[in-house]
């Protein structure tokens, strides 16, 4: 099935959950914010929230500075 992720598409296994997607990729859920159709997921959420055909999904890093 096809996703769109930081607006390019990608193709994934279907039944996948935002929290496999994110150790398949080596994202650290601790260092980034998860928006799903434009809904912020909780970090204690990505383990049950199954992505889906045609989801649109933004990884957005945390940064500081000054």
């Amino acid at each position: 099935m096809f996703i769109k992720i930081n607006g390019k598409s990608l193709k994934i296994s279907e039944e996948t959950t935002l929290g496999a997607f994110l150790a398949d990729n080596n994202i650290n859920s601790r260092k980034v914010v998860i928006e799903l159709n434009r809904d912020i997921i909780r970090e204690t959420s990505l383990d049950k929230v199954i992505i889906k055909e045609n989801d649109t999904i933004e990884i957005l890093s945390l940064v500081g500075g000054g």
